[in-house]
C-alpha cells in the first residue's frame, strides 16, 4: 500500500493513519476533498461469494468531501445530487463509533468512513473560491460522466 499513488488527486504525498486527534482529522475533511482508503467494519455477505464491482474489497476507496457549504452550495449541489442526510444520529455517536460521516464525490451519496484502518491516498483543498472553481470543472470534464462500472472499480482499488 505505501507505493500506491492517488488515482485522482495527485497534489499531495500518501498519508497513513498515526494517532492524529479526531477533531484535527474532521478539520481536515471540512477543508479538503480526499481520496481516501479504509478497511470496510463489516464483511457482507455477497464479499464471500459473488464479488460484483465496487463490493470485491475488504477496503473502500473514495473520493470525498465534508465540506457541507461546497456541497450544498446553490451552484453545486444539482452537480453532486446533494440531498439533507436522512439518519438522526448526531456527531457524538460517529465519534463514539470512531466514524466520519463525508459525502461520496464518485456515488453522490453520504458515506461513513470507518477511522480504525485508513490511508489517505491524495487530498487538494478547496476553502478558496477558485479552488472549489477548479475542482468543480475537473469533475463536470472528467468525473460526472464516468460510467457507472469504472465508479464501482475505483472503490475497489
Amino acid at each position: 500500500m505505501a507505493g500506491q499513488s492517488p488515482l485522482i488527486l495527485k497534489e499531495n504525498k500518501v498519508y497513513k493513519k498515526t494517532g492524529i486527534p479526531r477533531k484535527d482529522l474532521e478539520i481536515f475533511f471540512a477543508t479538503n476533498l480526499v481520496e481516501i482508503k479504509f478497511k470496510r467494519r463489516k464483511s457482507p455477505e455477497w464479499l464471500k461469494k459473488n464479488r460484483e464491482a465496487g463490493h470485491a474489497s475488504f477496503h473502500r476507496r473514495m473520493l470525498c468531501t465534508s465540506n457541507w457549504r461546497y456541497i450544498s452550495s446553490p451552484l453545486v449541489r444539482n452537480l453532486y445530487n446533494w440531498n439533507r442526510p436522512k439518519s438522526r444520529k448526531g456527531k457524538a455517536y460517529y465519534r463514539k463509533h470512531n466514524m466520519l460521516v463525508t459525502w461520496d464525490l464518485l456515488q453522490n451519496h453520504w458515506r461513513i468512513v470507518s477511522l480504525d484502518k485508513y490511508t489517505i491516498m491524495g487530498y487538494t483543498p478547496i476553502t478558496k473560491l477558485r479552488q472549489k472553481a477548479e475542482f468543480t470543472e475537473f469533475y463536470r470534464q472528467h468525473l460526472k460522466n464516468l460510467p457507472d462500472g469504472k465508479k464501482l472499480s475505483f472503490n475497489d482499488k
